[in-house]
């Protein structure tokens, strides 16, 4: 997995965020949701600019990435456009079918690209 870790300075830093690093091949950071069909499903995260860009432990880039893309399978790409600070997104989906592949991916510009952290997924209304 090409996803950096580090020290993430400042206020109201996600002690657990990970740095996604736009490089050849990389995928992205993905996994599989349990979901009900046709239950829609509300997707939370917090993302912001990398603090990493001067050294993302990969290798060294003058910018970072801004772009952050969130897609449920079988559903439209959703992408944002980070800050320098902290900021919830919500990306809303309705399932098909019993599971659901969900993937955060950066943007195409190469280097450090946004951290990612608090990503939390349930039904709507629970």
């Amino acid at each position: 997995m090409n996803a950096c870790h580090g020290r993430l300075a400042g206020p109201d830093s996600g002690s657990h965020a990970v740095g996604l690093f736009t490089g050849a091949g990389f995928l992205g950071i993905s996994t599989r949701l349990a979901t009900t069909a046709g239950r829609p499903v509300r997707v939370t995260f917090r993302a912001r600019a990398s603090t990493l860009a001067g050294d993302c432990g990969l290798r060294r880039t003058r910018h970072s990435g801004k772009d952050l893309r969130c897609q449920a399978e079988g559903h439209p790409l959703a992408t944002v456009t980070v800050t320098d600070y902290w900021r919830t997104w919500t990306y809303d989906f309705t399932p098909t079918g019993p599971d659901t592949g969900l993937r955060f991916t950066p943007g195409p510009r190469a280097g450090c690209g946004p951290l990612l952290t608090d990503v939390v997924a349930r039904e709507a209304g629970s």
